[in-house]
């Protein structure tokens, strides 16, 4: 019974939530102080069994800060994005589900900067862009329950701001989906 409510999960009508976490990471050594998160939830419904059209929020932060003899730097970085994405399941029953995506979307940055010389003068910058984001991803689903699954992403992202910035990423994710069965799904036989 609880092979098929999985595979009832990924068809027609039913609504997906989900939360990931990338780019996590903390660093402290010798003066330079780094930490950077992102948080990405998702939502979405099943156009078709295993077809799921959705969307995501970006919410990131990072923080950087090092001081050596001659200056003291601070900055940090937040970054909102939406982030729209196609999803297809391959066809399959039980708790183990893999997937590919492909997403595309725009990403708004701003930072702020702020140098100390140690000489009495602070030199200040602020900065905000916006870039378009594109990517494709491969990722796994591991049912915990029939409606709820552990989730992981690896992909690679491209971020563009004009032809004189262009940055690749690496993205990795980790999160809990959630799978409500729509109205026109069906109930597994008992």
């Amino acid at each position: 019974m609880l092979v098929g409510t999985a595979f009832a999960q990924t068809e027609k009508s039913s609504t997906y939530l989900g939360a990931n976490v990338g780019n996590l990471s903390y660093r402290n050594d010798g003066g330079s102080n780094e930490l950077a998160v992102n948080v990405y939830p998702t939502a979405g419904i099943f156009l078709a069994d295993n077809l799921l059209l959705g969307t995501g929020v970006q919410v990131g932060y990072e923080r950087l800060s090092f001081d050596n003899s001659t200056q003291k730097y601070r900055g940090h970085t937040t970054t909102l994005g939406l982030l729209p994405f196609v999803r297809y399941y391959l066809p399959g029953t039980g708790s183990h589900r893999f997937f590919g995506q492909a997403q595309g979307g725009v990403v708004w940055t701003s930072s702020r900067v702020t140098i100390d010389y140690n000489t009495g003068e602070d030199d200040e910058r602020k900065a905000k862009s916006h870039d378009s984001a594109f990517g494709a991803a491969l990722g796994y689903n591991y049912f915990l329950t029939p409606g709820a699954a552990l989730e992981i992403t690896a992909g690679y992202r491209r971020d563009t701001n004009g032809p004189e910035r262009t940055i690749g990423l690496l993205d990795i994710r980790a999160g809990l989906a959630v799978f409500l069965r729509g109205k026109q799904a069906t109930i597994p036989a008992q």
